[in-house]
């Protein structure tokens, strides 16, 4: 039997299995350490964590009737856009509310491929406002885009020439 963890390592396993989505150096930020990245390592390594996150997932796939490798398997092949088998909602009066049939839509798949990245811990990042505006604007009016793209790139080369002494 697995010994109790002490709170800060509950809290990493809490976070690992929970916000951090399978990420050990977000886990390891949210429980609070201070080098997320060593030590999110670190306690994956530790057999008492390593228990605790082994007993959290098998508790919840039983409760969940589903393991997580099926879960894997299902979000897979939504991904991959193989059809997927029909299924039917109904309402408290037995009428249809909801159903689907054959291959998952574009949406869907780039929906599924995202949870599988986040059950995997695969980082995805985002975009940032200044990239999308950027691709907006090329979009918009590639030469504006190219004149804005000159400057900053003047912009930088001047402060590398000022941080290394060059002044201009």
């Amino acid at each position: 039997m697995a010994a109790k963890l002490p709170p800060k390592r509950q809290a990493f396993v809490t976070a690992y299995l929970g916000p951090a989505h399978g990420n050990a150096t977000e886990a390891a930020r949210v429980a609070g350490y201070k080098s997320p990245n060593a030590e999110g390592c670190r306690l994956l390594a530790n057999a008492d964590v390593s228990a605790a996150i082994g007993k959290v997932r098998k508790r919840e796939e039983e409760r969940a009737d589903i393991t997580r490798a099926e879960l894997i398997d299902i979000l897979a092949a939504i991904a991959r856009g193989e059809d997927v088998e029909p299924w039917h909602e109904t309402n408290l009066s037995g009428e249809v509310s909801a159903s689907s049939m054959g291959p998952p839509k574009t949406a869907d798949r780039i929906k599924a491929t995202a949870q599988l990245c986040k059950i995997l811990g695969y980082e995805v990042k985002k975009k940032s406002s200044a990239v999308q505006d950027m691709e907006a604007l090329i979009e918009r009016d590639p030469a504006a885009a190219a004149l804005r793209l000159r400057e900053a790139a003047e912009r930088i080369e001047a402060a590398m020439a000022a941080k290394l002494g060059g002044g201009g």
